[in-house]
């Protein structure tokens, strides 16, 4: 979705959007999204306040179940055992 808005606003293909981004930066658009999220939500996981589907949230995932799923697979651990080990 963020992919097509992007490439719309430079006036160019999703898939071609994909070809520079890969170029440039060595990696998928969606891989470096997934991973930024992530690593974004490392840092809003270590205030307590925040309960996780807010985190999910605030990094631009509206599906909780989603970004702990994701979390999971790039981390290894979900967000809740993240913050138990970082606390």
């Amino acid at each position: 979705c963020q992919q097509l808005e992007i490439a719309q606003k430079f006036l160019i293909t999703p898939n071609y959007l994909s070809y520079l981004f890969k170029m440039e930066m060595g990696t998928g658009f969606i891989s470096y999204l997934r991973n930024f999220r992530i690593e974004k939500s490392k840092l809003f996981l270590k205030d307590i306040r925040l309960k996780v589907y807010e985190v999910a949230d605030r990094v631009g995932t509206t599906d909780a179940r989603y970004y702990a799923r994701t979390f999971k697979e790039l981390t290894g651990m979900n967000p809740k055992e993240y913050r138990e080990k970082c606390l």
